[in-house]
């Protein structure tokens, strides 16, 4: 769910303040989990919110918590490629969290998929639970690759470092 909202001047709320104030207002599953601020809402000829007129949340107008973590190693880029357009967003930060950016448990399924397709491994469902940015993602991701790699025999290793696959494009 996302919440459109025009600041008081001056004021600059942060994500989790203004989760916390809905979410003492609001059963949970009425708490938006995205934030868009606008400089005003667009308005009809009836003077009521002109709703085609909200743009999409995108990186330049969701409020967010943290400052842009960008991407530090070949699979944190990778997933943040996967997840940003999963989410409908232009980028993703590394320590944002993919339940607080709107995700939940339909496209974490279909971000599981998408990593097993990319990078031959099995993730579950989990895993993103328990570690929903895509830095943690990628320290397990990268746990499973060495553990897959170790169980290989050593020519197995070999042909795969000798061979472009997915794994290790």
């Amino acid at each position: 769910m996302v919440a459109y909202f025009v600041p008081a001047p001056k004021a600059h709320p942060t994500h989790t303040e203004m989760r916390n104030f809905l979410a003492g207002r609001l059963p949970e599953y009425l708490v938006p989990a995205t934030f868009v601020k606008l400089e005003a809402l667009p308005l009809n000829s009836s003077g009521k919110v002109d709703r085609s007129a909200l743009p999409a949340p995108a990186a330049e107008n969701t409020v967010r918590d943290n400052l842009f973590v960008g991407p530090r190693n070949p699979i944190e880029e990778r997933l943040a490629a996967m997840l940003a357009p999963l989410l409908g967003l232009d980028q993703v930060s590394m320590e944002d969290n993919f339940f607080l950016l709107g995700g939940h448990s339909l496209l974490g399924t279909q971000l599981i998929a998408r990593v097993r397709d990319a990078f031959g491994i099995e993730l579950s469902l989990r895993s993103l639970f328990d570690a929903p940015t895509v830095s943690g993602l990628a320290v397990q991701i990268e746990a499973l690759l060495v553990a897959k790699l170790e169980a290989m025999s050593e020519a197995e290793a070999e042909r795969l470092l000798n061979t472009s696959t997915p794994a290790c494009a």
